[in-house]
């Protein structure tokens, strides 16, 4: 199987990877212009992108490019101060240190590929058909939950727009069978303007979505959040988000749809940026297993570790045979260098 075709498949799976291609390179070095590699969810890559430096530091841009949700340029060179740009504030292009042997240079440009983002509408109310609209113009796959009885007023409302319809009955089991990987990237909203409101706000917070919104005034969104607080944690119910929507005094259904489509937005891009920063926040514990090479430098994660030498009863580790080699051949010279820093 090509590379594109395994692209189709996970994009078809729905699956979340990145894809790395090499657009310049300096020799010496192993890739070359057009490599791709796919780097998936778990960290896992498929294809070539060059050699274990290379992999390594692609790997880890690859999996907060994921995070970000937006692509990047990263530029690895053994020489920053040979770079025209430096680290850019918006993280868009970036400049990493090549520590291995080589003294080649690459660039690489990663590009996420994400599952379909998922918006689940109850009602069938004027904001759930409005909100439909917009979520089908922004590549939501859109499940409304109504009642056989409504069925009819959505036909007529969507104008032949094809959505996922499910009856108010079926919604917990539907909620139930969804895997957890989509429950989680799940935003909802409750419209169904009174009718079913409360039945389906418990039942969706307690899935516990990404974004849930109850479209209501205040007044009647606090009797609703009243009547589900004793079946709902508080940390649940907090989250709900009443009135739904960016307060920009929407005030027809369009404008409201819009509102709500903002909220998410904003949502789902401060959890992308929260979640890079506890990623970074979290790298002294990830450090305690990982060893420095004491040849080139380089950070080898210690549990994937191909390449040891276990020298006086301490144990060392390195990105490649090469690096082990030379300290195995002349261990004094680097412990004394890495003694000195």
């Amino acid at each position: 199987m090509d590379a594109l075709d395994r692209i189709f498949q996970l994009r078809s799976e729905g699956k979340r990877f990145a894809i790395a291609t090499v657009v310049s390179r300096k020799a010496p070095v192993s890739s070359h212009l057009g490599d791709k590699a796919i780097v998936l969810e778990d960290g896992s890559i498929e294809g070539f992108i060059g050699g274990a430096c290379s992999r390594d530091i692609i790997k880890k841009q690859s999996l907060e490019v994921l995070n970000r949700e937006r692509p990047r340029l990263v530029k690895i060179s053994p020489d920053l101060s040979t770079l025209s740009s430096q680290v850019t504030g918006s993280q868009d292009e970036i400049c990493v240190p090549m520590t291995c042997v080589s003294e080649g240079a690459v660039d690489v440009y990663i590009e996420p590929q994400l599952e379909k983002k998922q918006l689940l509408i109850v009602g069938a109310s004027p904001i759930a058909i409005a909100l439909t609209k917009q979520g089908k113009m922004q590549s939501y796959d859109v499940t409304m939950v109504c009642e056989d009885a409504e069925r009819a007023t959505l036909a007529f409302g969507l104008e032949g727009i094809q959505v996922n319809l499910i009856d108010v009955k079926e919604l917990n089991g539907w909620l139930e069978s969804l895997p957890s990987t989509k429950k989680r990237l799940l935003e909802a909203v409750v419209a169904s303007m009174g009718h079913y409101d409360e039945e389906t706000l418990m039942l969706l917070a307690k899935a516990k979505p990404r974004y849930l919104g109850l479209v209501a005034s205040r007044k009647r969104g606090n009797t609703v959040m009243e009547f589900v607080k004793d079946s709902v944690s508080k940390e649940d119910l907090a989250k709900v988000r009443s009135p739904a929507g960016l307060d920009i005094s929407a005030k027809t259904p369009n404008e409201v749809a819009v509102s709500i489509l903002a909220e998410m937005i904003q949502l789902r891009r401060m959890s992308a940026s929260k979640s890079v920063i506890e990623e970074l926040e979290s790298l002294p514990v990830m450090q305690k297993q990982e060893a420095i090479d004491p040849v080139c430098g380089m950070t080898v994660d210690v549990a994937t570790a191909k390449h040891s030498y276990e020298l006086d009863g301490t144990m060392y580790y390195f990105c490649c045979p090469h690096c082990r080699k030379k300290f195995v051949d002349n261990p004094q010279k680097y412990l004394a260098v890495s003694s000195s820093q």
